[in-house]
């Protein structure tokens, strides 16, 4: 047993010496390069016998202390070789690499709302009543489980902001936001939220982009047909309790139980094809990405949306029957314009929302584009903040990414979604013209 651990040192022992004769001999290549015409001949002489030497298949630890001694004194700078500066060098130039790439050619964004639906997918939730999961699958399917467990018995109630507080933060939940690191390298902001169980207050950490308000009348009031607390507020009446404006939902908690559970279910993470922008405009009927930025009544905020271009500028749009007209003719310059105007399910047509509640006919200007979201009922688009400068696009969807299954939820009995899903992952064949005059 010692005379093996012996050969297997022995071995170890010569592999590491071979490999370091390989350094020197690279590094003399390096030293003759770039500082050749200022050694001396007999330096040189020794180098290069140095240097046979120790390409031989067995060199002595001399011949490699010698040269490691010789490359130091005539080196200057380029021997040794500092790792630090190398990786420094190689960390630089591949983020220029990248940032490149990420500016002029292609560049991934996660999508979070579903002003897009079902076209494209964004954050949503759904409430549960099981804590078992499987994990893989919710993986699979974008999903991500939350089990509230209750810290003591009461009755279950909403704090809501009043006053200078809900104008402020825009929101009748009060909230704390904060940035987290996501996957340890994505920072994102989060926001905490609280429920009261008696007079216990219960912490909840989601994505600033998740709609909280939507779930909890969802889950505390599923007898009220709207989404909005606003609705509920008009109704019942929030009392001062505990220092806080607490709103009532007529629930009870038990300690150690399951106050809250539900599933958040990730916006789609898709490629956006930065590069054909640069060159072509995209087509009415494309679905584009655009930064806020650009948008005269959208700033300070910076951030990008994904719509539809509907029209371009010199078309005049109108909205009938809950179908979208340009310049006279249905709009059927892409698939899920199509089906939005025929009322294909899931589809749920065109609502005359913002600016077609004042005027019939909406031109838009020269120079512009106006967007809409293929999910019309709830898309924040060009009806509320006009139409968008043609340079404020800054690409078209590619790829999708992740995830890589459709939401349970979202799909539900939809046969259509079913039926195109999996190429539609692959690849935005729902985007293709039908036509555009």
């Amino acid at each position: 047993m010692c005379g093996l651990i012996a050969c297997y040192r022995n071995w170890k022992s010569k592999r590491l010496l071979r490999r370091r004769a390989k350094f020197i001999v690279s590094s003399f290549l390096q030293v003759l390069r770039f500082r050749g015409d200022l050694i001396d001949r007999d330096s040189i002489q020794e180098l290069v016998d140095i240097r046979q030497k120790l390409k031989k298949k067995s060199p002595t630890l001399e011949d490699v202390e010698r040269g490691h001694l010789l490359l130091a004194r005539v080196g200057g700078s380029v021997f040794p070789r500092q790792a630090h500066v190398e990786n420094v060098e190689l960390f630089f130039t591949a983020s220029v690499i990248a940032l490149a790439i990420r500016t002029f050619f292609i560049q991934p964004f996660s999508i979070p709302t579903n002003s897009m639906w079902p076209t494209f997918s964004g954050m949503t939730a759904e409430t549960t009543v099981a804590m078992d999961r499987n994990p893989l699958l919710n993986f699979a399917h974008g999903i991500t489980p939350y089990d509230v467990i209750s810290p003591a018995s009461g009755n279950i109630s909403i704090p809501i902001n009043g006053g200078i507080d809900a104008m402020r933060q825009k929101s009748l939940l009060p909230y704390v936001e904060f940035r987290k690191w996501r996957f340890g390298i994505l920072p994102t902001r989060f926001r905490r939220y609280e429920l009261f169980v008696g007079g216990t207050a219960v912490e909840i950490e989601v994505p600033a982009e998740f709609n909280m308000e939507r779930l909890l009348v969802r889950k505390f009031f599923p007898h009220v047909t709207s989404r909005r607390l606003s609705d509920i507020l008009s109704v019942h009446s929030p009392e001062f309790r505990h220092g806080r404006r607490l709103l009532s939902t007529g629930k009870l908690a038990e300690k150690s139980k399951v106050l809250l559970s539900f599933d958040m279910v990730h916006g789609d993470v898709i490629l956006v094809n930065r590069l054909t922008t640069h060159f072509i405009h995209p087509s009415r009927g494309d679905a584009v990405v655009f930064a806020t930025r650009h948008v005269p009544s959208l700033r300070p905020m910076d951030r990008y949306y994904i719509k539809r271009l509907v029209a371009r500028s010199g078309d005049v749009l109108t909205i009938d029957d809950m179908k979208l007209y340009a310049n006279g003719d249905l709009a059927n310059f892409s698939f899920p314009m199509l089906c939005n105007n025929g009322k294909a399910p899931p589809y749920e047509g065109y609502f005359p929302y913002g600016v077609f509640e004042s005027q019939s006919a909406v031109p838009v200007e020269g120079g512009s584009v106006f967007v809409m979201g293929d999910n019309s009922a709830d898309s924040y688009d060009s009806r509320f903040f006009g139409a968008i400068p043609r340079g404020a696009i800054v690409g078209k969807p590619l790829l999708h990414l992740y995830p890589f299954l459709p939401s349970r939820h979202g799909v539900g009995n939809h046969r259509f979604i079913r039926k195109k899903y999996f190429i539609h992952r692959i690849i935005h064949l729902w985007d293709h013209q039908v036509s555009d005059d």
